[in-house]
């Protein structure tokens, strides 16, 4: 009788401790009600630098529960910067100078804002082998070599009436390219056009962190140590810099997280370059260290930080409420069959810009991964439990030879 009484303690007590993980993985410290929406549909539920500051560092602890309790799936989505397609840039094919010998030379002007490393020509089509060089000037007096003893061989297609050609070559920045046809005497080829494909880039979204406090020291070790401390762990994607300066000036400097300081991301800082994206950094703390080498220290005056913007997209019901949970280090990140069909979606999602969280039971810090400052309670039972568990296995291994020495006694009797 002892030992089935120790057995149904011991089946009670793991009961009760599976219990309390399954209550640990469900409590959630914040919460924000979300609007109503007015149409069944996919939104965006816009993930705030609040909301993201009160979530674990891999935001798996994110939900969306409607009114009767239970979760609705999401597919956590971030704004990043995406390639929306190429267009054709046209440079101008300049004309001959007057008394040059140009018959076999086309040049062409250098509109972009930066080095080139290829230039596109419409080139009419034509049935001969040809060789080319390729140069470069400022100035259309003095021309520098780029490329030389390139082959253009005719197109594969004889039905259409012009074909591009591609050249590539070296970056270069030169202000005019000359093409010079190597075979003189010959007719040239007819270059109808010159230019360069542009690639179409959409950049990601940002939104602006709180401001931190910002501390600069100089230390004597030639290195400027600036700190940026938050009231929260915000998450930091992007910095830009308010530096005073002399008016030349290159600094490699590296930033990097207190919490993890061997984790660090490698930044030169010149007058022209103050925007940097980052990994993203979730701390409280972060650190600027600036290499002034022999030279005298920098001044950041400011810093402004921001976050890629991220969000839930969700497929939400109309006059039904929806809350935004966040806030247990104990969750994992769910897995939904949402993600198969987010491709599905006809119309660009609303979007839904949820208020700050608010406690569901004020705990007495900020849930983070390396502390546990909700849900203390929780933690004190569960040690009880385990350790009543230990104690029960010990008396029941103590009970079980006693057990077997009372049955060979009544067998003898």
């Amino acid at each position: 009788m002892k030992r089935k009484r120790l057995l149904k303690c011991l089946l009670l007590s793991g009961m009760l401790l599976f219990f309390l993980l399954g209550k640990a993985q469900d409590f959630f410290a914040y919460e924000v009600p979300l609007d109503t929406v007015g149409q069944a549909g996919f939104y965006k539920v816009i993930l705030t630098p609040d909301a993201i500051a009160r979530c674990k560092r891999d935001l798996a602890d994110l939900r969306i529960r409607d009114a009767h309790g239970r979760y609705t799936p999401y597919v956590l989505r971030s704004d990043l910067p995406i390639q929306t397609g190429e267009s054709f840039k046209e440079f101008p094919i300049l004309p001959a100078k007057a008394g040059a010998d140009s018959s076999n030379d086309v040049q062409i002007a250098n509109w972009s804002s930066g080095p080139i490393h290829s230039l596109l020509l419409y080139v009419h089509n034509f049935t001969v082998r040809r060789n080319f060089t390729l140069s470069g000037s400022d100035d259309r007096q003095k021309w520098y070599v780029i490329k030389e003893h390139f082959l253009w061989e005719p197109s594969n297609t004889d039905s259409a009436e012009y074909f591009i050609q591609r050249i590539d070559f070296p970056a270069s920045s030169y202000h005019y390219f000359k093409i010079i046809q190597e075979e003189k005497g010959a007719l040239p080829v007819n270059i109808l056009r010159a230019g360069i494909a542009t690639k179409h880039v959409a950049n990601g979204s940002y939104r602006m962190t709180p401001a931190p406090q910002i501390s600069q020291k100089d230390s004597s070790d030639h290195h400027s140590y600036v700190t940026l401390t938050y009231e929260e762990p915000y998450l930091t994607d992007k910095l830009e810099l308010e530096v005073i300066g002399p008016r030349l000036y290159k600094r490699k400097s590296r930033i990097f997280s207190k919490d993890d300081p061997y984790s660090s991301v490698s930044l030169d800082i010149d007058p022209i370059h103050h925007t940097f994206l980052v990994p993203s950094f979730k701390t409280r703390v972060l650190i600027l260290d600036i290499d002034n080498e022999d030279n005298a220290p920098l001044v950041v005056n400011n810093i402004v930080t921001s976050q890629l913007e991220r969000y839930l997209l969700v497929w939400l019901q109309p006059g039904t409420e929806y809350r935004l949970l966040a806030g247990n280090v104990q969750a994992n990140a769910p897995a939904y069959d949402l993600k198969y069909f987010v491709d599905s979606m006809r119309r660009e999602p609303g979007e839904i810009l949820p208020g700050a969280l608010q406690a569901v039971v004020k705990p007495t810090a900020l849930p983070e991964e390396n502390k546990s400052g909700s849900g203390v309670l929780l933690w004190i039972i569960l040690s009880i439990v385990l350790v009543l568990l230990i104690f029960l296995s010990f008396r029941m291994l103590k009970a079980i030879p006693g057990n077997h020495q009372k049955e060979d006694t009544n067998d003898r009797l």
